[in-house]
């Protein structure tokens, strides 16, 4: 980006929501129309790939922006709409499809510190995804004493999160797929709950390799690749990456090393490892596992007790709760986050 380029300031908080970290502001502070958006969006959050000249961290944890509108619903009441992009770094896009579970619960504090909602005691505030039009309940604890800076501790219950991005709980009509890739078969099921994730066993794509190399990210990204093709997301693998970079999401399931303790895994996020539990991961597996037909519930040994799951991957564990009623339907995935204001201030863009 050329030092010529007019910059103009915005008033941004830059906010941790769980694991991840991210610029959380207006929507109406940046261009309404979607491709001057996204490029307001990659300057603020820098689309090179140590992204020094904008606030991203450069990993797919740190590489994340959430806009909000509080708008009036049908009763008269506030409700907060919100959008989560990834910004893919190295190709200065945005992907807002979907959502971005520790992110979300950035957005009720947001609203606090902000005043643009009350604070009572414990304050219940209602979201919409607007990428999804789905509701989110979140409830700030100790919300009335909290001050700017603070942790705080944040549920959030996705409502009917089935089918949020791509139409469907199980999008590909099977709870278990073949990818062939030349003479080799792998195992794999989508399962759409807050976002999509393709879930694949973990002995079957790394081995006793490392899912950090190369080569290893290569195969994923190609396996990936071949299920967008299927869902009609790209028109080829290879281009898969620029043209459906976060849909669907990876998580490998680690085979007999899960126990009464939890599911072991590792996650693929646009083409990097993340040695953290991604929130949405873990609400869509405690629901995964609840569906017999998954490769989640058939391979791992594990059941969620009364609708939890403690999820475990290499630098975190993470407990998700999925409520099914008798028909089979989710009915709602939630999770508990800690979330802090980082720092409020003004950036230019």
């Amino acid at each position: 980006m050329s030092s010529a380029t007019p910059r103009r300031p915005v008033d941004v908080a830059l906010m941790r929501g769980g694991t991840s970290r991210g610029p959380v502001l207006l929507a109406d502070a940046l261009p309404q129309e979607q491709a001057a958006r996204d490029a307001a969006v990659v300057r603020l959050v820098g689309g090179e790939r140590v992204q020094t000249d904008g606030l991203g961290g450069g990993g797919p944890t740190t590489s994340k922006v959430v806009l909000v509108r509080p708008v009036a619903d049908d009763s008269g009441g506030l409700i907060l709409d919100y959008a989560v992009g990834n910004i893919v770094v190295g190709l200065d896009a945005v992907d807002w499809r979907g959502t971005c579970g520790n992110m979300t619960a950035a957005v009720p504090l947001y609203a606090l510190e902000e005043r643009i909602v009350a604070a009572p005691g414990d304050a219940l505030v209602r979201l919409r995804n607007a990428s999804t039009g789905r509701l989110i309940e979140t409830l700030v604890a100790g919300a009335q004493r909290h001050e700017r800076g603070q942790e705080a501790v944040v549920t959030t219950s996705h409502l009917d999160p089935s089918g949020a991005v791509l139409g469907a709980l199980l999008p590909t009509g099977a709870g278990t797929d073949r990818i062939t890739l030349g003479s080799s078969i792998y195992q794999a099921s989508l399962v759409d709950v807050t976002h999509p994730y393709l879930f694949l066993l973990h002995d079957a794509v790394v081995g006793r390799g490392d899912v950090r190399t190369p080569d290893t990210l290569a195969l994923i990204e190609r396996l990936r690749g071949e299920m967008c093709v299927r869902l009609g997301l790209a028109a080829s693998a290879d281009e898969a990456m620029r043209s459906s970079p976060a849909v669907p999401r990876v998580v490998l399931v680690h085979r007999g090393e899960s126990g009464d303790d939890g599911l072991k895994i590792s996650a693929v996020s646009m083409g990097q490892p993340i040695a953290t539990v991604p929130v949405t991961a873990a609400m869509c597996l405690a629901a995964a596992c609840r569906i017999p037909s998954t490769l989640p519930a058939r391979e791992s040994a594990h059941r969620p007790h009364e609708g939890r799951l403690t999820v475990i991957s290499p630098g975190a564990r993470l407990s998700a709760s999925a409520a099914i009623d008798g028909d089979g339907h989710v009915v709602s995935v939630s999770v508990d986050r800690t979330v802090r204001t980082i720092m409020r201030g003004t950036a230019w863009i």
